[in-house]
């Protein structure tokens, strides 16, 4: 037994000295570093499992309000808000780091003929969460920076407010909600919520949103069989159909939308064309939205004709901003929105760029002005 021992002991000698030198070194350096990535990865699941805060999320609520204004008619009195309770169940203060918004879908719902009424009014405010004027089935993400302090044991409720730019035109938005979650960057997803803004428009008076008003729409004024109001209304009936489908919570007033009833009269007084006679015409109307209406007649035809009459109609919206960006920049703002709305181009979102900047330069020209009229009248009336 002894001699086998011995035989085998020498054997194993004799290999190891034939062995190479550079081989023995990788076999330990491989061992080594096996032994460390297992100690490692266990270092890490301990770190994973070890939570640096331990947030919740309850309570979660929306409120969209019909649309009021201040009696200055500035601005409204009432936004869509979206509400929730970050609750902090662990041993360390947290905070609500930032507010993360898909805008998943949206349609305009604008005025499509009125016997009265004026311009849009432009409207910001700080701390909002800024919409886009010209939605559409394109994913958005807005990113909100927020700094809510959540204490050990306690509980906070973030308050978003939602606006957009113009607020004579209702946008109607699906989006969904998150919050990021500072240390740790831990996302609390609230879910997904339909929205009117600046609030749910209104419905059966003389103000056509929706061809609703059995009335109004037998009125002598209407404009019967014209082309621009008839895509228009169009436009709102199936983006309100589509929108008020969408999952997600509403307040009663959005989800007073589902319940749509045209009036009887709406097929006779709509515009009989054919989708080409009407792309025709919108495409030659002065109405701002009517290159995006030819659009959306378009493609009742088929896809290429769609595609064709698309870049025809964002043609026509960045010529028109080119052309007001020295007189009218806020006017070119809204046309550059549009066309990008349709379609997204690196030279639409630089011509927005110059327009935005345009149009501050000449609101503070414009009040910079008005400022030396008043002083030289109150100086005229003190002389």
């Amino acid at each position: 037994m002894k001699a086998v021992w011995k035989t085998t002991k020498s054997a194993w000698k004799k290999l190891r000295d034939h062995v190479p030198r550079w081989l023995e070194v990788a076999t330990m350096t491989i061992a080594v570093l096996v032994f460390c990535s297992g100690v490692v990865t266990k270092a890490l699941d301990l770190f994973e499992h070890h939570k640096p805060v331990d947030v919740e999320l309850g309570e979660i609520a929306v409120t969209n309000p019909r649309l009021e204004y201040s009696e200055a008619g500035a601005a409204p009195e009432s936004e869509p808000t979206v509400t929730a309770t970050v609750r902090n169940r662990g041993g360390s203060t947290a905070w609500v780091d930032e507010a993360r918004v898909t805008v998943l879908d949206g349609t305009q719902v604008p005025v499509c003929f009125t016997q009265g009424g004026g311009p849009d009014v432009p409207y910001s405010k700080p701390y909002r969460v800024m919409l886009p004027e010209y939605p559409n089935a394109e994913r958005r993400v807005i990113r909100h920076e927020l700094h809510v302090e959540v204490q050990p044991g306690h509980g906070a409720r973030p308050l978003l407010r939602f606006a957009k730019r113009l607020t004579a035109t209702t946008g109607i938005y699906a989006i969904d909600v998150r919050f990021v979650i500072d240390p740790g960057k831990e996302i609390l997803d609230a879910g997904r919520f339909v929205i009117a803004v600046p609030g749910p428009f209104p419905r059966g008076g003389f103000d056509f949103f929706l061809p609703e008003n059995e009335a109004a729409l037998t009125n002598r004024e209407f404009p019967r069989n014209n082309p621009d109001v008839s895509w228009c209304l169009r436009h709102n009936i199936a983006g309100v159909r589509r929108l008020a489908a969408d999952p997600g919570r509403r307040s009663p007033e959005v989800k007073a939308l589902s319940h749509l009833r045209l009036a009887r009269s709406w097929p006779a007084v709509a515009d009989h064309d054919s989708p080409r006679e009407a792309v025709a015409a919108l495409l030659a109307s002065e109405d701002r939205d009517s290159a995006m209406w030819a659009v959306e007649a378009a493609a009742t035809v088929d896809k290429a004709y769609e595609e064709e009459v698309r870049k025809r109609a964002v043609a026509i919206l960045i010529g028109r901003a080119e052309e007001d960006l020295d007189t009218s920049a806020s006017s070119s703002v809204a046309d550059v929105e549009r066309a990008l709305s349709l379609e997204r181009s690196d030279a639409g979102r630089k011509l927005l760029a110059e327009a935005k900047i345009a149009s501050t330069e000449q609101e503070e020209r414009l009040q910079a002005e008005m400022a030396a009229e008043d002083s030289t009248v109150a100086s005229g009336s003190g002389g």
